[in-house]
């Protein structure tokens, strides 16, 4: 940078914008594709979830009145796979919520990290942070629900597998017997 007396020349001034656009635009597009690959997987799990805890009550109610005798513990099984099934319903729904908050963190550190230039000093833009905290102790926080969020997601999707075994012992198959 070329400073003359204080004062930043027009050539490093419009290089300063261009970069600082760039960036900012190159981590806009990031957080963008992030948000719709997480939004697309809670998708995913709603569906299966949910699809297959429709499916198994429906299936439970047809047989109810005459249950195969050959499967004497089809509905047992059937209603705790269902209770599985139900399960990654609601992490899933906890996970959408606690991604609601990462975003609403991020979003705030990121203001938070912008720094007005000048006129504008120490104490005035301690006053912009709003009542959120520092940005890097809200980017810490964000950070830190983000992984509980992930492992929210991954127990919808393991409620969803051991669903599916448990439903597909009502019929004598077992992990083994499907390698």
């Amino acid at each position: 940078m070329t400073l003359k007396g204080g004062v930043m020349d027009d050539r490093t001034f419009e290089f300063m914008k261009l970069r600082y656009q760039h960036h900012h635009d190159s981590n806009r597009d990031m957080f963008a594709s992030v948000m719709e690959a997480s939004s697309q997987a809670l998708k995913a799990s709603f569906i299966m979830n949910g699809a297959a805890t429709i499916a198994l009550l429906a299936l439970m109610g047809s047989t109810a009145s005459n249950p195969p005798a050959q499967f004497a513990d089809f509905l047992p099984n059937a209603a705790i796979a269902a209770f599985y099934f139900s399960l990654g319903v609601l992490f899933t729904a906890i996970s959408t919520g606690l991604k609601y908050l990462v975003q609403a963190m991020y979003a705030q550190a990121t203001a938070d990290r912008y720094q007005p230039e000048y006129p504008y000093t120490e104490e005035d833009y301690k006053e912009l942070i709003g009542s959120w905290g520092s940005a890097d102790k809200l980017a810490r926080h964000g950070n830190r629900l983000n992984y509980i969020t992930i492992f929210f997601v991954v127990c919808a999707y393991l409620w969803f597998i051991k669903g599916v075994f448990k439903f597909g012992s009502t019929f004598g198959l077992s992990i083994c017997s499907l390698f």
